[in-house]
């Protein structure tokens, strides 16, 4: 498939992130293939001392990630260096042809956070052509990363947000919401309970979810989509909020069924992670 990446999520950075957070470079440590269409990157400090590049929000915190140019592991990185007021500007500044390439992501786990120790993961989704080469810069790079290699990271903020307390949550994903609705599973509060609707690219990347009240994986190597279990699945979970992550069509579709089944904008959390090219839909 061929993938165009959404130009910005749509949430905020979360109150004094300006403050508190940098463009600081990090390491990877380990490199960890976690099915057929993941590969985890654990990131650590550049230098012993370095504190964490963001503070710990929990949930689905995402961040802003930079590869070197064209995501070869032998050019330069050049990162926009500094506070999170103006970065982007001062990336445009940088020469273009040497750049750092931006992505964004979502961390999947931090441990010791606290500590001067400190690492966290990274899923990234491997989406591949017709002919099965790996598309995306970002996929790229990392499927090619070996411990060592070198990267920055700008903290942003966390999009997932408890409508009501006890709660119950249905979630929808894609592949690209996956790792983010993975770590908000992991934290979630007594009270909250979650069902889970996930499409991925194969059956092979079937996982198991622990703190889901119950999970429909829609594989579509079997020519399912997240589509039709969401359609299921709206009317008859008793569900009080809707939270939807990952391609545009998905994202906007969710929200379309969740209102069709009586949900209220306020009760429907989605963000669009990134929008396929017209063929996508006829190649499922």
């Amino acid at each position: 498939m061929s993938l165009v990446p959404a130009a910005e999520r749509t949430a905020s950075p979360e109150p004094g992130a300006e403050e508190s957070c940098r463009v600081r470079g990090v390491v990877v440590r380990r490199v960890e293939q976690v099915s057929g269409s993941f590969l985890r990157l654990v990131f650590g400090p550049e230098s012993p001392g370095d504190e964490l590049p963001f503070p710990v929000l929990g949930a689905d915190q995402w961040f802003r990630l930079f590869i070197p140019h064209g995501g070869a592991h032998d050019a330069e990185l050049l990162p926009p260096w500094g506070g999170a007021a103006g970065w982007y500007l001062r990336w445009q500044r940088l020469p273009e042809e040497s750049r750092a390439v931006i992505r964004n992501y979502t961390v999947r786990a931090i441990r010791g956070g606290e500590g001067p120790d400190w690492e966290f993961d990274v899923d990234f989704v491997l989406h591949r052509d017709a002919a099965g080469a790996l598309e995306g810069i970002a996929a790229r790079w990392a499927a090619g990363a070996s411990p060592g290699d070198r990267a920055a990271v700008l903290g942003q903020g966390t999009i997932f947000t408890r409508l009501c307390d006890p709660c119950r949550v249905l979630a929808v994903c894609d592949e690209t919401g996956l790792p983010g609705l993975e770590a908000i599973l992991a934290g979630l509060p007594e009270g909250v309970t979650a069902d889970v609707i996930a499409e991925v690219p194969t059956a092979s990347d079937e996982r198991s979810l622990p703190g889901a009240a119950s999970v429909t994986w829609a594989p579509r190597d079997r020519g399912l989509g997240w589509e039709a279990a969401l359609a299921a699945a709206v009317g008859r979970t008793g569900s009080d909020s809707v939270y939807a992550v990952g391609g545009n069509e998905l994202a906007l579709g969710a929200r379309r069924m969740a209102r069709e089944a009586g949900f209220d904008d306020e009760r429907i959390t989605f963000c669009s992670y990134w929008r396929a090219q017209r063929e996508r839909r006829a190649r499922r």
